[in-house]
């Protein structure tokens, strides 16, 4: 289903956020506080958006960015700035990859396009290095307020049919506010963060509360104490 707008998807992103969307990834990255020589992980990549912003935010990065298309990641590995990004495909539920390994997992948009959000957050912290942050943004269930129903009315009424004028699919778009009102909601979502152990906790919404970005720091031994 991704593959198949991709070509569309930053297009897409931008007109339906007002541009904002650029404004949330640089929250995601000042919540990391990226130091030169860590490494970052940011799963459900896609077009590279979210990688691309650590690599301008901070020199120095060993960034490494996963997708399950092939299409989408195609566009990332053409974009300015993505040659020194590590690109590979793989599902973010079973990452081929070692324990303790990164410094930084973020993702954007990704955690309500999986079934199981809480074996997500698990298999996300496995990778962290003690101490390591985690960070997602995300799209989450409009709240009951006039408000929450002018967003449903753009989401379920004009977003399907903007994704059908252009990149020709409304299936796609159709599924995004479908997602969006099955997802969990945001202290659901950081409940599952402190059962997977992590500290320090928190999130924070924005765009009428219709969008979070969650976050928390995997303890060290020095924490257990």
């Amino acid at each position: 289903m991704f593959s198949a707008i991709a070509d569309r998807y930053d297009l897409m992103n931008a007109i339906m956020t007002g541009g904002r969307d650029r404004d949330w990834r640089r929250r995601v990255v000042d919540l990391c506080h990226p130091e030169p020589g860590q490494r970052i992980l940011d799963l459900g990549t896609g077009t590279g958006e979210l990688a691309l912003t650590f690599g301008r935010a901070a020199p120095g990065l060993d960034i490494w960015a996963s997708d399950v298309s092939m299409e989408m990641m195609s566009l990332a590995q053409a974009k300015p700035g993505a040659a020194p990004i590590r690109f590979f495909q793989a599902d973010a539920l079973r990452l081929p990859l070692q324990d303790n390994h990164f410094d930084v997992v973020v993702s954007a948009f990704l955690m309500r396009n999986l079934p199981d959000p809480a074996a997500a957050v698990q298999e996300q912290v496995r990778l962290l290095k003690p101490g390591g942050r985690f960070v997602f943004l995300e799209i989450v269930p409009p709240e009951f307020t006039w408000l929450g129903s002018a967003y449903k009315f753009f989401m379920f009424s004009v977003v399907p049919r903007l994704g059908r004028l252009l990149s020709g699919s409304a299936t796609a778009y159709s599924y995004l506010p479908s997602s969006t009102q099955v997802y969990e909601s945001p202290f659901e979502m950081l409940s599952l963060l402190r059962e997977a152990g992590l500290r320090q906790t928190a999130f924070a919404t924005c765009m009428a509360n219709t969008i979070s970005i969650h976050h928390g720091r995997k303890p060290t031994l020095a924490d257990e104490h």
